[in-house]
């Protein structure tokens, strides 16, 4: 890797390691972490592909951005820097207006998404992410939508509208364990915000 570098073991003898997002990895884990590299890189292209091209992915650890990204545009997704930035950290996609109109609705509170799949039943066809127990919508806007705010459903939060503003994290590990998944992959619906 670009990092590698050279250092001396406690016997005297000298053993690589190299630097991988802040991390000094040990050369006997350098093909594993290699083919994790390739495996993330991959995953990448395929949530570009599946999001589109003009959304804006950002690294995070945990839920957490780990960089700043409110002045960043779509166009970094063309620097090979920032691809490499989100090889091995959970991925979010910056919403709304920095991303060509992509908006999801985060449900948090099972009863809130049932009423709000009966009452909208598009949302079935569009693009679905889960975190550990929630599940975000995605849509891509034609026209005004509304900025980031929290919904509520009998007297209680059950989740939010992101859009300009936010980020939704897509792939990676939850902080209270396991992965971020996509149970309906298929292309985020494009509709105005009106339906």
């Amino acid at each position: 890797p670009r990092y590698a570098r050279q250092t001396v073991n406690r016997r005297g003898g000298v053993a690589n390691s190299f630097q991988l997002n802040g991390v000094l990895v040990q050369r006997h884990n350098q093909r594993y972490i290699e083919k994790l590299s390739l495996k993330s890189m991959s995953n990448i292209n395929s949530h570009r592909e599946l999001f589109g091209r003009d959304a804006l992915m950002i690294p995070c650890v945990g839920k957490r951005a780990s960089i700043d990204w409110k002045d960043l545009t779509a166009d970094i997704m063309d620097d090979e820097r920032h691809l490499a930035s989100l090889r091995n950290m959970n991925v979010a996609i910056v919403n709304g207006e920095k991303s060509g109109g992509l908006c999801c609705i985060d449900v948090d509170d099972e009863e809130f998404g049932k009423v709000l799949l009966e009452k909208n039943p598009f949302l079935r066809d569009t693009t679905q992410t889960k975190g550990r127990r929630n599940c975000n919508y995605w849509v891509r806007f034609i026209d005004i939508y509304p900025s980031l705010y929290n919904l509520k459903f009998g007297g209680k939060e059950v989740g939010e509208f992101r859009s300009t503003g936010g980020y939704s994290v897509i792939a990676g590990e939850h902080p209270e364990g396991g992965p971020y998944t996509i149970p309906n992959k298929v292309f985020p619906i494009e509709l105005p915000f009106e339906q």
